[in-house]
């Protein structure tokens, strides 16, 4: 296509593609715009080359028409095609569908369909009987070898039954307090600008009485079914009116509670935070547990095995409202919940980028990570809060230990110790946050200087200072119970808190030995230092697992201290919120960062099993912008830079331009664009118009000169038929210029023209910046150069830049993309880095 339209760079495979395509159609070779003839260095015949001059029907060397195309991108990028014309056999009729039947395995209580004698779940994804032949070939997948555990106790079985009951009456204060459920609306397109237009006619169309009179559910199920582009919005809704309210705010960029938008997706995949103690609280994950049947499936298997380790059930104390958790019941409940809620969001389809474990919560980091099975993990934490308990159980007075979190740095707390001999380092929370344990009246020191100096400062409720040299008589008991677990390769990365917040990554060696865990009982915890590893490495969101949020506070301050100020903190639940909520906010959340989350499981499935029609609204469709790419000839009252169209200088002095309109012209902007691009400085004088041209005429301009000025006449032609559709006049300026010599054939003649008086050049930098620069690169003018003082971020100016540059809106660039990925062409490039040096002052 380069004769066609000349150089354009990586969109000249696309613009072959489709001249390729409209000649198979049309069976005919088009020819080569102003070929002249072969090259005289290239053997055209022994190579079998030729190029087509005139329009040629279409060989078919192999019995059918073939063509190649070729497309060379920026940087050397090479891509080809080959094209086949449609032949007879391409129109066969396919075979007819199988029919579809749905069956219900006695063995499997999932709903699932049969197509072709494949057995598919209602997302698309193969199901695997267990009776199937082909399972023989298959290996079995790892199961623990782990001896039968108990059910639920009787116990647990009757607070179950009057929970529910509770729950379903709607006594319960949980229940009470909550609305109907949470659906979150998922907004999305490739560009900012795309989003917020797709919110508002989302947003109108549920105004409408065809959007009222469609289910919430059904609309969330209908949108969690389309594709997501990059720039991504979830809009959480009780009902219509919340999230017309919400999309609304979308849409104009407006702030809301219930809207949550990023611009574009996150590189790295979210760190599981695994915290430790202090997130418990009386009712903690009952909502949960009697609401989610996935969160309870789990919370029953590690219910079984503390059974097995320690003789009581987790479930009784989740169910009990009058539970008051002590230093053991705490850890082995926090664990289930974390587990528990691991695993829900794994069943949703999220997965964690790396773990981290802090104290209680290395346990359930460790079985995430794949460093220990549950049973393993589950006898850790059951033998390590035992002790402890037991331990704090025992002590009286002088023996009493305390912990604290005071807000000194590292480095700071080791100067304050010098006055605290017998304080010592338990949890390296943050940057600026420490936790220390030791003596009462030394704790409460440290605690009454902290505040003195305006530090924050806060006593846990403990007997018992883990982390510190109080452990040491543990650890013989520790070590003896914890003999046989197997600690197994990392499958995700872990940032090991016992290690000195050290990366171990995924494959590497079995770290969760016995040794593992009575450092991690005994020394110190290096929280931040994970953290801070993690953020180094390129994390941005962080997911704390836990009853309530009690590290992200520690993880903000730390992500902050590293220059990170707009890290993603996400709680899965909290104190006196409804709990399913919570995590269906925190599963949008992920959703909306570009995390792996499958949408589509946050939508049940009806009575049936499967969806059907009546649990799918009939939402908006996708609204594409549709943006003409052809180049049309646009011509203003001053278009001196613009020929309008292909010139031809005759020998007799006149100059004829032809060209095709793609819609009205402006004649007499014709005219003055063909009288300047031949005379300096002329005006039109006089004009008539002839007549109206046809469609799809195009429009021949012919100048002749005559002293004074010039005759300029436009003919519409229509194939050799021509008729006059506008006369004019164009008089010279002031402007003067002399004829040419008359010379002889291809001799060259020095110009007559007086010599043009020098201009001064301007001293303005940015009108020579305009003028070579910002015309051509679509920035406004009027621009001023950036100064720190203008509140204007440098990432905003450079947005800027780039997207003016590219053709996108700053809000609009997606910065996560490379910009070759984008259509950078080596003039964009030359004009963003020319404009990168003016505004940023850059030598």
């Amino acid at each position: 296509v380069k004769s066609n339209v000349g150089h354009l760079e990586s969109a000249a495979g696309a613009a072959s593609l489709a001249k390729m395509a409209l000649a198979l159609r049309n069976d005919k070779i088009p020819p080569s715009i102003n070929y002249a003839g072969p090259n005289p260095y290239i053997d055209f015949e022994k190579e079998h080359l030729k190029v087509a001059d005139t329009v040629t029907d279409w060989p078919r060397y192999s019995g059918k028409a073939i063509a190649g195309v070729s497309g060379f991108g920026f940087g050397g990028a090479n891509a080809h095609l080959v094209l086949r014309e449609v032949l007879p056999g391409d129109l066969v009729e396919p075979a007819p569908e199988p029919d579809v039947a749905v069956v219900t395995p006695a063995t499997d209580d999932s709903p699932a369909v049969f197509v072709g004698g494949v057995r598919m779940d209602e997302y698309g994804e193969f199901v695997h009987d267990d009776d199937d032949d082909d399972a023989l070939d298959r290996p079995a997948p790892a199961v623990d070898d782990e001896p039968e555990t108990p059910a639920l106790t009787e116990e647990a079985l009757r607070l179950l039954a009057l929970a529910r009951e509770e729950l379903a009456a709607g006594t319960d204060e949980s229940a009470a307090e909550s609305k109907t459920d949470l659906v979150p609306l998922a907004v999305s397109g490739f560009l900012t600008s795309r989003k917020k237009a797709a919110a508002a006619e989302l947003a109108d169309w549920i105004d409408s009485e065809q959007g009222r009179a469609s289910s919430l559910q059904s609309i969330g199920r209908s949108l969690s079914r389309r594709n997501h582009g990059r720039s991504r919005a979830v809009v959480l809704a009780h009902d219509h009116d919340e999230a017309i309210k919400g999309l609304r705010a979308l849409a104009e960029g407006k702030p809301n509670p219930s809207v949550l938008t990023a611009d574009g997706p996150v590189a790295n995949g979210p760190v599981w935070v695994l915290a430790g103690f202090g997130a418990q609280h009386r009712k903690m994950a009952k909502n949960l547990y009697l609401r989610d049947e996935t969160f309870a499936e789990w919370i029953d298997k590690v219910d079984a095995l503390v059974q097995d380790e320690l003789g009581y059930s987790v479930v009784e104390l989740i169910l009990d409202d009058s539970q008051d958790y002590g230093i053991e019941t705490t850890q082995v409940t926090i664990f289930a919940i974390q587990v528990a809620l691991g695993e829900l969001l794994k069943a949703h389809g999220a997965k964690p980028g790396a773990v981290v474990g802090q104290s209680l919560g290395e346990a359930a980091a460790a079985y995430f990570a794949g460093g220990l099975s549950l049973a393993d993990a589950t006898r850790t934490i059951c033998s390590r809060s035992h002790l402890m308990g037991e331990g704090e159980a025992m002590l009286y007075g002088e023996y009493i230990r305390l912990m604290a979190l005071v807000e000194y740095s590292a480095e700071e707390i080791e100067t304050v110790f010098a006055d605290f001999n017998d304080l010592e380092v338990c949890v390296y929370a943050a940057p600026t946050q420490t936790v220390i344990g030791g003596p009462p009246d030394q704790v409460d020191a440290i605690i009454a200087r902290a505040e003195a100096e305006g530090r924050f400062a806060r006593k846990f409720q403990t007997k018992g200072a883990s982390h510190t040299s109080q452990m040491d008589p543990l650890l013989g008991e520790l070590a003896a119970e914890l003999q046989g677990i197997e600690a197994r390769p990392l499958e995700i990365p872990y940032y090991s808190t016992v290690h000195e917040g050290k990366l171990f990554r995924a494959g590497a060696d079995p770290i969760h030995d016995v040794d593992y865990w009575k450092k991690g009982l005994r020394h110190s915890v290096h929280f931040t230092h994970g953290i801070r590893n993690a953020v180094d490495n390129g994390h941005t969101t962080f997911l704390e697992l836990a009853p309530n949020p009690v590290a992200l506070m520690q993880v903000g301050l730390t992500t902050a201290a590293a220059g990170l100020h707009d890290a993603q903190l996400i709680a899965t639940l909290a104190r006196k919120q409804d709990e399913v909520d919570s995590m269906t906010t925190a599963m949008a959340q992920l959703f909306v960062h570009g995390h792996d989350l499958d949408l589509r499981t946050l939508f049940p499935r009806s009575s049936t099993g499967l969806a059907g029609a009546l649990d799918f609204a009939d939402i908006p469709p996708t609204q594409f912008r549709r943006k003409p790419h052809w180049l049309d000839v646009h011509f203003t009252g001053d278009s001196s830079a613009v020929i309008p169209g292909n010139h031809v200088a005759t020998p007799d002095g006149r100059h004829v331009f032809e060209y095709l309109p793609r819609g009205a012209t402006d004649l007499a902007a014709l005219v003055k664009a063909t009288a300047a691009a031949v005379l300096p400085d002329t005006r039109l004088v006089a004009s008539e118009q002839r007549a109206v041209p046809a469609e799809g005429a195009r429009l021949v301009t012919t100048l002749t000169r005559h002293p004074g000025g010039a005759a300029v006449q436009v003919h519409a032609r229509i194939e050799e038929s021509f008729t006059l559709v506008y006369d004019a006049i164009v008089a010279r300026g002031d402007a003067q210029s002399a004829l040419p010599a008359a010379v002889g054939a291809g001799t060259v003649a020095e110009s007559a023209t007086a010599p043009a008086p020098v201009e001064d050049e301007p001293d303005d930098d940015a009108a020579i910046l305009h003028d070579n620069l910002t015309a051509g690169a679509g920035i406004a003018a009027g621009f001023a150069k950036w100064k720190p003082d203008t509140g204007e971020s440098i990432g905003q100016r450079l947005g800027t830049i780039v997207g003016a540059a590219m053709g996108y809106e700053p809000e609009d660039l997606p910065w996560e993309v490379p910009l070759i990925e984008l259509g950078l062409d080596s003039l964009m490039a030359v004009r963003i880095k020319n404009r990168v040096e003016y505004d940023f002052d850059l030598p």
